[in-house]
């Protein structure tokens, strides 16, 4: 058994999920970085993914977006493909 701690995310929560290669996703985070509303998940790796909640809070994700549509079948709308 591993000793690596997975977070949990309430996925009723996630309003979108969306790659992070456009400015304004950059400047979302930045944002959210100075608010201390920036959920970092990458461990120091390279970050695919950007999931807004309703909480107005942003997690930055070292998972590739194909990754989220496998994890959330059921949310169609959920994740935008750019």
């Amino acid at each position: 058994m591993s000793n690596r701690k997975t977070p949990i995310i309430n996925t009723n929560r996630i309003i979108a999920v969306i790659d992070c290669s456009s400015i304004t996703q950059k400047h979302d985070i930045q944002n959210a970085r100075k608010t201390h509303q920036l959920i970092d998940l990458t461990q120091g790796k390279r970050m695919n993914a950007v999931l807004y909640l309703d909480t107005g809070q942003i997690i930055v994700s070292p998972n590739s977006i194909g990754c989220f549509v496998k994890y959330f079948p059921n949310q169609k709308g959920l994740v935008d493909k750019i």
